[in-house]
């Protein structure tokens, strides 16, 4: 190599380190971007939302729905439970399901959220042992059942004509359950072995059966920790007898949650209504303190339970009356106190019995006066014997206080929660479970305009609800919103092209009226004949003469092929 190579070799060498350098640090630099850019991607938008303007929506799967006292629900999270509940109820997502679901299932984890939040208040640990061990005793329950009605059974005539003993009965009935959850029955099933089968169809997911039973063991535990905190006498025998085998003469006065400033009130599950009802039946209890034959002209004028027809009087009741429709906290009111005794003002909630969601029920307060009794109760019968019977009856009648005051207090905590809400969906759910569905109808409005990454049965069935869910919303501001609709309508898509129709015709728009009720025929299926006689009606308003003959004919030749048949 000549020395005078050596240099150039030398530059050439400094040059080529230098470009590889500089390649590496940008190599590096397009790392950290990279870097950066995942922990940008993946970090959930749960914070502030005050960027995001006064409507306090996210967009993007992980937004925040609402905080239940602090404890978030998000939308990913609330949208996989839909689409659950779909599968688990064979249901399609249309018109009607989706918002009607999608409100139970907010109202589901409302409950879920501050059951937990109590039970922990309470001490309560290990909740999966604890629902095992209801379920138990529920199985136990569910066994001791079946043997009664198989030795009851095996005395009929037709069972002893057959030689069907108890045992052989007992076999078929837990047979029955097994094919029922679709699982194999053993050929001679024992006792022991079906209640663990049981315990495992109420506790395990594959079955259906778990969050239902998880909510009903949840309620039971908290209703267990108030009964001994407020209730210790509630078991006693003393009480539980008199429940049992008395009658009491009975009148109160309901005050629920409400805003009691507007007109007409509207009912609140917020701690601000909550208190305005304490104070409102302190006053009406001091009212009557004061004035006790005022009674009855007061139950009347401020009650809000169906007995204010009658100056608030229940009647004659006895423990366990299903006609009194009444929370068990009311009844042992009825059963504690003395004989014109006016009860203190108490927490109490008047349960809907079918409610979308938590927020159907009324919670509030009120108190009770017996104005006669004891009587004894004439349905036991003369050969009713307590002591013989006190052994099934009291742990049956504490469950069910222990279930009604659980689910009382429940929605009492519930009402006084801390419910922060940041979709307008939610807070139509929530206005609409009050009664107020023009609010419910602006919140609806509103969750279309802000929320756009909702899913599309959701849009859907929204766009439906706001479309004919107020006298406002009509004409051209109307047909988007049907259209909207459609891709979700299911077997409501005719009734659907029939509004359109109805709705280009009122402005005017004769030729996609036509259309419209023309689409409606074609979806109209089995009910097809109906819709025909429907549209001809349209048509003749419309002065579409053609469209009536074309229908005319229709009808002759279905009245033809009905007679030939």
């Amino acid at each position: 190599m000549n020395q005078s190579d050596v240099p150039q070799a030398s530059n050439f060498f400094k040059v080529f380190l230098i470009l590889l350098l500089i390649l590496a640090a940008g190599a590096f630099l397009t790392f950290l971007l990279f870097l950066v850019g995942i922990v940008l991607w993946n970090v959930p938008n749960r914070g502030s939302n005050a960027a995001n303007g006064p409507s306090q929506y996210r967009s993007g799967p992980n937004r925040r729905l609402a905080a239940i006292n602090g404890e978030p629900i998000y939308a990913d999270t609330f949208d996989k439970a839909f689409q659950d509940a779909l599968v688990k109820e064979g249901q399609t997502a249309d018109l009607n399901i989706t918002l009607r679901m999608r409100n139970k299932i907010f109202g589901d984890m409302l409950q879920r959220i501050v059951a937990n939040q109590v039970l922990n208040q309470f001490g309560v640990k290990d909740m999966k042992k604890q629902v095992r061990a209801m379920a138990e005793e529920v199985a136990g329950i569910y066994l001791r059942q079946l043997r009664m009605g198989a030795e009851m059974q095996a005395q009929s005539p037709e069972a002893k004509q057959s030689k069907r003993t108890p045992e052989m009965i007992m076999a078929e009935a837990m047979r029955g359950y097994y094919e029922q959850m679709r699982v194999k029955a053993p050929e001679n099933p024992t006792e022991d072995g079906f209640k663990k089968f049981y315990v495992e169809t109420l506790t395990d997911p594959r079955y259906g059966q778990a969050d239902e039973f998880a909510a009903y063991a949840r309620i039971r535990l908290i209703g267990q920790r108030i009964i001994e905190r407020d209730l210790p006498n509630l078991s006693s025998d003393d009480y539980m007898k008199k429940v049992t085998t008395q009658m009491m003469d009975v009148r109160w006065i309901f005050i629920p949650a409400a805003d009691y400033t507007r007109t007409p009130v509207a009912l609140e599950f917020t701690p601000r209504a909550l208190e305005a009802a304490r104070a409102k039946t302190q006053k009406l209890h001091d009212q009557i303190v004061k004035n006790p034959s005022a009674f009855a002209a007061i139950a009347s004028k401020e009650s809000q339970h169906l007995s204010h027809t009658e100056g608030g009087r229940l009647g004659w009741i006895s423990g366990g009356d299903p006609r009194a429709g009444l929370p068990a906290i009311v009844e042992y009111l009825i059963f504690s106190q003395k004989l014109k005794e006016l009860g203190p003002v108490t927490r109490i909630t008047l349960s809907d019995p079918n409610p979308e969601n938590a927020l159907a029920s009324k919670v509030g307060f009120g108190f009770v006066q017996v104005i006669s009794g004891p009587q004894p109760r004439q349905d036991l019968g003369p050969n009713f014997n307590w002591e013989a019977a006190k052994k099934d009856l009291i742990p049956m009648s504490v469950r069910r206080y222990e279930q009604s005051i659980g689910e009382g207090y429940l929605l009492y905590m519930i009402a006084r929660a801390d419910i922060k809400c940041e979709s307008k969906e939610i807070e139509s759910y929530l206005a609409e479970s009050h009664g107020q569905y023009t609010r419910a109808t602006e919140f609806r409005k509103q969750a279309l305009e802000q929320e756009k990454d909702l899913p599309g049965p959701v849009k859907g069935a929204l766009s439906y609800r706001v479309a004919v869910g107020t006298k406002d919303v009509k004409g051209k501001d109307r047909i988007p919103l049907l259209i909207a609709a459609l891709e979700y309508a299911g077997s409501d898509r005719s009734s659907l092209h029939m509004l359109l129709g109805d709705t280009y015709a009122s402005i005017g728009d004769k030729e996609k009226a036509i259309e419209q009720y023309r689409f409606a025929i074609i979806a109209a299926g089995m009910d097809e004949e109906r819709i025909r006689k429907e549209v001809r009606n349209k048509y003749l308003q419309l002065g579409y003469t053609r469209g009536v003959k074309e229908i005319d004919e229709w009808l002759a030749a279905m009245s033809r092929s009905s007679r030939r048949r």
